[in-house]
């Protein structure tokens, strides 16, 4: 086995400077879309080579990636949307044999068979309904809005946001989707403080090499004497790396956190927009429709 030692390359002061919200999210997926090729180059060398190229970019050579939707969250079906998903569910057999099934009735009078027939095709599919919420979701994230759902406004208002809840709790049970509020400066700064751009650079080059880093190596690394601050002079810095510094890494570095912190920056871009345009709007004294009222002076 190699000998594990900090590459000459590593300089922790690069990982210093503080991040926006978009530089985070270009910096992680960099590195969650390393996770992704990994496994398609077994060759150590040419692992090196791709480490390389995703890990050593700067958040100022690019931005996240384009989406074409409407940033806010939750709005009515559009023909996009409909086409995008319908042409992903109907990849799958099952879906395919479910969607000719309902075809072939539109319009007639249904006798019970067909009903049960379907609902056997649906029930028959194990993967059916969490493998349509994954294809919806990757199949075509830049064009599709999100996961399709229907709401039956024949029920009260209580009624309506219970059962989505119930609906997003077993959604997100089945994407194993980690968080339950949005990223904001308070995770940033523990970002940062933990190292873990840094402490993922290391290890994945740890284990390219063949190798793995103690515990007290990464702290030596990651938190070097002059670095730390007067209040943590007296934390166990190993202890810091095994029990904050690695769970940490291992739940950011994920492209579900690239997907949380796009949507985040989109919103936040959006209902800014929104803002300036009933600010001029109600300068100009005309009537500013959208948050009118909420807009300070």
């Amino acid at each position: 086995m190699a000998k594990a030692e900090i590459p000459d390359w590593f300089d922790i002061k690069v990982y210093q400077e503080p991040l926006s919200r978009d530089q985070w999210g270009v910096c992680i997926s960099m590195r969650a879309d390393y996770l992704s090729v990994k496994p398609l180059f077994r060759d150590l060398a040419e692992q090196e080579e791709m480490f390389r190229y995703f890990g050593g970019r700067i958040p100022e050579q690019f931005g996240l990636a384009e989406r074409h939707t409407d940033p806010f969250p939750v709005r009515p079906m559009i023909a996009a949307d409909l086409a995008v998903i319908s042409a992903s569910w109907s990849q799958d057999e099952s879906w395919q044999a479910l969607f000719q099934k309902v075809c072939s009735v539109v319009g007639k009078q249904v006798p019970r068979s067909v009903f049960d027939e379907a609902l056997g095709i649906y029930e028959s599919g194990d993967s059916l309904k969490a493998g349509a919420l994954e294809k919806v979701g990757w199949f075509a994230p830049h064009f599709c809005h999100g996961v399709p759902i229907t709401v039956d406004l024949d029920n009260d208002d209580e009624t309506l946001k219970l059962a989505f809840s119930v609906w997003l709790a077993g959604v997100r049970s089945e994407m194993s989707e980690r968080f339950k509020k949005p990223i904001g400066d308070e995770d940033f700064q523990k970002w940062q403080k933990y190292k873990i751009l840094a402490a993922f650079d290391l290890c994945q080059w740890a284990e390219i090499k063949g190798f793995r880093y103690t515990n007290n190596q990464l702290a030596n690394a990651l938190f070097p004497p002059e670095s730390i601050e007067l209040e943590d002079r007296d934390v166990d810095m190993a202890e810091r790396v095994r029990k904050s510094v690695k769970p940490l890494v291992s739940q950011c570095v994920t492209q579900e956190t690239v997907r949380l912190l796009s949507a985040t920056a989109r919103l936040e871009k959006y209902i800014g927009q929104i803002v300036e345009e009933a600010k001029s709007g109600r300068e100009k004294g005309t009537s500013a429709l959208i948050l009118d009222e909420t807009i300070p002076d």
